[in-house]
């Protein structure tokens, strides 16, 4: 069967190269259209019209009365009415199609989708969560809503029972998300899954760094000789980067001058304050909280060891991948999709409370930084390339010509 069209949405803003699901939206985007992999597809993302809530006030009421979770579920419905408005005015331009694809990166797009085509059978949600919505949730604003949880339960498995197929960027997210919510469990078992792992290109020549604290950092650790940390994360309960300072406290033992370079703000970044402190690594942190251009990252990795990241819960970052790609060393709590980058003894994994142990055989393999640096970067260029991610999106909406309208 040759299809009219393909189409993949994303309700969010076109940020280009970032992470997200709008990150890999434009990846896939820019790599079909270079590479013609995939006829007749077209990307949506959100337009970007709408300001953001940048009054602190307005933020922290909104923070207060998150405990309640009642005025999430006035913001979910709102944001749910927006999509709505953004697929119609779609659907009025493009004249969608039954026999069409329809691919989306979010829960907001797919809703949207169905109550403008109730009845259209080839829709498929590529699901980028941490777990469920409520989780991810929950991690982001450090809080708790049994009424917020119930909707967004409600909600995920509307979508998710009216979808064809449901896509996950690793087996491991597809396991983190049952393990944290078994309700989806018997739903996923009747659907056709698939799994794309996210992909990434590094450039052969990064461009020049912009930010200024970005240079003074790589101008810290450059020329040393002692090993260096990396973890760059929204810092939240699911990402786990406040586990990390326990871990490097077995390696400061040994190597006094080590440097931890952190990327990233958030809820947690108290709490990472506190860990910092509490193991007396306030010396070996360089930490950036503002924003910086994903190019700066890649830099910094360029001047990196080990990219640590300790997450309580994971799917499959898109940093590690960028990591790996430049030569960092993952050492990585074993969860979710985590172990999927680690598959020729390239890195470590940690289990719970196994800091010790793992800071030890990192240790005693820091002479093998060189080689096992360009295993990864091997690894990441045959395994997790953009090329690879299109070309298993292409595979999926292949899988589509078996399916009856």
């Amino acid at each position: 069967m040759i299809f009219m069209s393909t189409y993949m949405f994303s309700f969010r803003y076109n940020r280009g190269n970032i992470g997200g699901s709008g990150g890999v939206n434009y990846k896939l985007m820019a790599a079909n259209e270079s590479l013609k992999l995939i006829s007749g597809l077209t990307h949506f993302f959100r337009e970007d019209t709408e300001g953001k809530i940048n009054n602190k006030g307005i933020q922290h009421k909104l923070m207060f009365l998150r405990k309640f979770g009642s005025i999430d579920i006035v913001l979910k419905k709102y944001l749910l009415n927006k999509a709505i408005k953004w697929m119609e005015n779609l659907d009025a331009n493009n004249c969608f199609e039954p026999e069409d694809v329809y691919i989306f990166h979010d829960i907001e797009g797919a809703y949207a989708f169905f109550r403008v085509h109730p009845d259209y059978k080839k829709v498929m949600l590529v699901y980028h969560q941490q777990g469920s919505l409520y989780d991810e949730w929950s991690a982001s604003f450090n809080v708790h809503s049994r009424c917020y949880k119930n909707y967004l339960n409600k909600l995920l498995l509307d979508i998710f029972s009216k979808c064809y197929a449901i896509g996950f960027p690793s087996k491991g997210a597809r396991d983190v998300l049952i393990e944290h919510n078994k309700y989806v469990k018997e739903l996923l078992d009747k659907k056709k899954s698939f799994v794309l792992y996210n992909g990434v290109d590094i450039p052969e020549i990064l461009p020049m760094v912009k930010s200024e604290k970005v240079k003074e950092a790589i101008n810290r650790i450059k020329n040393v000789e002692e090993p260096i940390f990396i973890s760059v994360s929204n810092l939240n309960y699911a990402k786990g980067v406040d586990q990390i300072p326990k871990y490097l406290m077995h390696m400061r033992k040994k190597h006094q001058k080590f440097f931890w370079v952190i990327v990233g703000d958030g809820v947690m970044s108290e709490s990472l304050c506190n860990e910092i402190a509490a193991n007396k690594i306030e010396e070996n942190v360089i930490w950036l909280k503002s924003k910086i251009p994903n190019t700066d990252i890649l830099n910094l990795f360029k001047y990196g060891d080990y990219y640590i990241m300790l997450h309580r819960w994971s799917i499959f970052d898109l940093a590690t991948l960028e990591a790996m790609g430049l030569g960092c060393i993952p050492i990585l709590s074993n969860t979710g999709g985590n172990p999927e980058v680690i598959i020729e003894n390239n890195g470590f994994l940690v289990d719970s409370e196994d800091y010790k142990s793992v800071a030890e055989s990192v240790d005693n393999t820091l002479d093998l930084i060189p080689s096992l640096s360009l295993l990864n970067k091997k690894i990441q260029c045959d395994n997790f390339s953009v090329l690879s991610m299109l070309k298993r999106y292409k595979e999926m909406i292949e899988s589509l010509d078996d399916l009856t309208i």
